[in-house]
């Protein structure tokens, strides 16, 4: 009897994986679908004055690409801001650019990087759907949040405009990093396990979202270091809704706090001459005063310009 016990079960895993694989993807076929339809057209847009020019057509690291210049990409700062990832990315899209449309191009078509920056939205929707699907464990309503997160009209900035490629990349990478680490928290919420190293490979086993979450962190970082907060909003969600795990996670959460601190004083040091310095007392009001006008942005989206 106890011989057919792995041989009865293994059907019933199988169904349940194939049933979630299925269900992704009817989401990725509507969330592509609508994404078509609402953002298609901002394919054809031209660049834009503002940045497009300085990241891509008057960036010398592009013109052209070669492997010294994606060295120079690496190991140095562009206009203030370290963020090889994003310009290797950009390099990435112009080199097929000009390959597709002739080496004695002059200027670059907007088709592959408006492409690129569609993409990237559709993981990072899926990526937030998934997270609900941790989260409230109802297809139906991570669905909606999803479709929240891809169709709201404060996307399309993001979206349209190709030089916040780099915050789309970022976003990713950031949206990965939480949602591994939750993963790791909802798969061990029956049970507590220490904070320390692993010790066994059943922990290494365990831990390997963890580590996974680590990669993407940095990756988001080397981005677009906007996305600093990930570690504070991995922290507030874990404990929200896995807080017998929040204790195993005290230490990598640290650990990321720390990476996020060295790069915030990375890109200081590099825009010393650039920073506006407000006072103290007013910075809280400065930060207040943003977080309303997206709140009320989010609740009311209208108008928008640039």
């Amino acid at each position: 009897m106890n011989d057919i016990v792995p041989v009865e079960s293994a059907p019933s895993s199988l169904t349940s994986e194939n049933v979630e694989q299925h269900s992704l993807l009817k989401v990725s076929i509507l969330y592509l679908v609508l994404l078509l339809l609402v953002f298609s057209r901002c394919l054809s847009y031209p660049l834009l004055d503002w940045d497009d020019e300085m990241h891509l057509t008057q960036n010398p690291n592009l013109n052209p690409v070669t492997l010294s210049s994606l060295g120079t990409i690496w190991s140095e700062p562009y206009e203030g801001l370290y963020i090889p990832l994003s310009y290797t990315f950009f390099a990435a899209e112009t080199a097929i650019t000009r390959l597709l449309g002739g080496q004695n191009q002059d200027e670059l078509s907007p088709y592959l990087f408006h492409a690129g920056s569609l993409c990237l939205h559709l993981i990072n929707s899926l990526l937030i759907y998934r997270i609900l699907l941790l989260l409230i464990n109802d297809r139906r309503a991570a669905c909606l949040g999803g479709l929240l997160f891809l169709l709201h009209p404060l996307q399309v900035e993001s979206v349209a405009w190709i030089s916040e490629t780099r915050g789309l990349l970022s976003n990713c990478f950031s949206i990965a990093a939480i949602y591994y680490s939750l993963k790791f928290a909802s798969r061990n919420e029956t049970r507590e396990l220490p904070a320390a190293s692993p010790t066994s490979n059943s922990e290494a086993v365990s831990r390997g979202p963890l580590i996974a979450a680590s990669a993407c962190f940095l990756l988001s970082l080397l981005a677009k270091p906007s996305s600093v907060t990930t570690p504070l909003i991995i922290g507030i969600v874990v404990f929200g809704f896995f807080p017998a795990q929040f204790k195993s996670l005290r230490l990598w959460i640290g650990g990321w706090l720390i990476l996020a601190v060295a790069f915030i004083l990375l890109n200081r040091g590099e825009q010393a001459e650039l920073i506006f310095e407000s006072p103290l007392w007013a910075r809280p009001l400065i930060a207040g005063d943003s977080l309303a006008f997206y709140f009320w942005k989010l609740v009311a989206p209208y108008p928008l310009a640039m």
